[in-house]
């Protein structure tokens, strides 16, 4: 019968259940009762238990832990934190203010973004791999079989000649 079984195995990890109630806000008795279901879980073959990756003591124990993660004492905050005295919420025309903000920097990096893509679209594949930081200069020059100078030159030779490339990979 499954509850025997799990009465057994239950009976073997009972004794770590202090450990566990010792770093969460859970008593001893609700560990013990957790750790009796997941036994319970486990003889029936419905906690997705995998032989081949441990034994069933550290996956049912793995299991607890990030049952009590859930359940963890939180620390007392300092008497001299000045926290209390925020403010709880923000004003209605601070968060306005604040959501404006932020949509102008999105529309800010957005037109980045499209300008740099626009920067890249008449280079060589290989330079633009080399602008953007993909693929180093040296990891390029090993790509295409050449010297590093040379490649070096060539991409001098390919910002000079095209207004946006000199603005690419510069900051």
């Amino acid at each position: 019968m499954s509850a025997d079984r799990a009465g057994e195995l239950f009976a073997m990890l009972r004794g770590e259940a202090a450990k566990f109630a010792s770093a969460s806000t859970l008593s001893v008795e609700d560990v013990r009762q957790e750790l009796y279901l997941m036994c319970l879980e486990h003889v029936m073959g419905r906690d997705g238990f995998d032989p081949e990756r441990g034994d069933a003591r550290r996956f049912i124990f793995g299991r607890l832990w990030g049952l009590i993660e859930r359940w963890q004492r939180m620390e007392a905050i300092p008497e001299g934190d000045d926290l209390w005295d925020a403010p709880r919420s923000m004003s209605v025309e601070d968060a306005l203010i604040q959501g404006q903000e932020r949509a102008a920097a999105e529309d800010r990096l957005e037109q980045v973004d499209r300008q740099r893509r626009r920067d890249l679209r008449h280079l060589p594949t290989l330079a633009a791999l080399v602008a953007v930081g993909a693929v180093s200069e040296r990891g390029a020059a090993r790509l295409v079989g050449s010297k590093s100078s040379r490649l070096r030159q060539r991409l001098r030779e390919l910002r000079k000649n095209q207004d946006p490339v000199a603005v690419i990979g510069r900051p």
